[in-house]
């Protein structure tokens, strides 16, 4: 059994590198115009489907409709190993789309896989999973001669190095099954790739609409029948081996479970460095203690009254010697005088402006004795700006204390 790890199995990069990108970006505005025009095209016709009635013969030509507007070439191989009695088709999942063009040469039904309106599902059936799934098919291939296309790996894969394990229901559903092989190409002007590791299925849309074409290629294999006392899951390992044989790909034991929790996993890798960069940029705006003492030792220099606690917490929370001295004098920050100068009060602590003590130099008390309380505030806070600016050469922006 095959060593390759899950990652091989599917593509990352949904875009060529080097000299190979250059083809593709001169292609650009048309494949721009094209997917507007398509868009536009398509939606008319999703319009009209809502409307028609549900006769396969209309469904049939509303999905070559789409086809035609998605960019859907369908080729045939070894046709004459088609075996139409067979009402049970299997082939390999490399695209959200790739049922389309079975449906087109066999007019097949498939398991839906998305929740779409009924009136969009066309070929797709809403049969639920598990054994509900189980027996929705049954029931169907007993009422109906349409046949059924199941799709045993159970997710997409590149198709270019392995298969995913393929589920052994549908030989619980019928002992004969028709093999096919499923290959998709697109222009060297727009390769593109169909699908990538946990795309998005709105992604993958819009690239089939924005590439001029997209062929794809079935190529039949033999019928395989369930051999006597054989089981369904030994018949899926051999049209599993039939199906990688001719693609030139390998088996593995990787389940559909197995790349969801893969994807679970790239996504993760993928967003750790922005997490890590947004954490690190988070660390930056916090002051450090070497940072935090010297603005500390900043605002001591100018309001030598005010103890260090008092302004290392208010530093702490706005990260800025102007707005810290602005919110002291302001009487933002509550805090109990140091030394013998005067307090600077808090809003719930101003005395009357007839309460407020005198300065200390007989100069002050005559210049400011008939100064109301606001402009002996406005005069302490430009005293502390003068200060402040003749030792660090420093500006306080005048909306700060405004």
């Amino acid at each position: 059994m095959s060593t390759i790890g899950i990652q091989q199995l599917f593509r990352e990069e949904r875009f060529p590198t080097g000299w190979r990108l250059i083809p593709l970006l001169l292609y650009s505005p048309f494949g721009l115009l094209l997917a507007f025009l398509r868009s536009f095209i398509g939606f008319q016709v999703l319009l009209a489907a809502a409307f028609v009635p549900h006769v396969s013969f209309i469904k049939s030509m509303i999905l070559k409709t789409l086809c035609f507007t998605l960019g859907i070439v369908v080729r045939e191989e070894c046709e004459e190993k088609c075996d139409e009695s067979a009402q049970v088709i299997v082939t390999n999942h490399i695209s959200m789309l790739d049922y389309i063009p079975i449906h087109l040469l066999s007019g097949c039904v498939t398991p839906g896989r998305w929740d779409a309106p009924s009136a969009w599902a066309l070929s797709l059936k809403s049969w639920g999973h598990g054994d509900t799934l189980l027996a929705n098919v049954r029931a169907h291939l007993s009422n109906s001669e349409t046949p059924v296309l199941i799709q045993p790996e159970g997710a997409t894969t590149s198709g270019t190095t392995g298969l995913l394990k393929f589920e052994s229901w549908p030989l619980e559903t019928a002992t004969r099954v028709q093999p096919a092989v499923i290959r998709v190409w697109r222009p060297a002007m727009a390769d593109i790739a169909v699908t990538v590791v946990a795309a998005s299925e709105l992604w993958d849309i819009f690239f089939y609409l924005f590439v001029p074409f997209t062929v794809f290629t079935v190529r039949y294999l033999n019928v395989v029948e369930l051999h006597k006392d054989e089981t369904p899951a030994h018949g899926m390992e051999r049209i599993e081996a039939a199906v990688a044989q001719d693609l030139g790909i390998r088996t593995t034991k990787f389940t559909a479970k197995d790349k969801m929790e893969y994807e679970k996993r790239y996504l993760a890798e993928l967003y750790r460095p922005v997490a890590i960069a947004n954490g690190a940029a988070a660390l930056r705006l916090q002051p450090t203690g070497a940072q935090l003492l010297r603005m500390s030792n900043q605002v001591k220099e100018v309001l030598p009254n005010v103890p260090l606690d008092a302004i290392r917490r208010d530093l702490a929370r706005t990260w800025d010697v102007d707005l810290t001295i602005t919110n002291i004098l302001e009487g933002l920050v509550p805090f109990v005088p140091e030394g013998q100068g005067p307090a600077i009060p808090t809003r719930s602590q101003r005395p009357a402006p007839d309460q407020m003590p005198a300065a200390s130099s007989s100069r002050k008390t005559v210049q400011s004795g008939s100064l109301t309380f606001q402009e002996r505030k406005a005069k302490m806070i430009e005293e502390a700006r003068k200060k402040y600016i003749e030792k660090h050469g420093l500006q306080l922006s005048s909306s700060s204390v405004s």
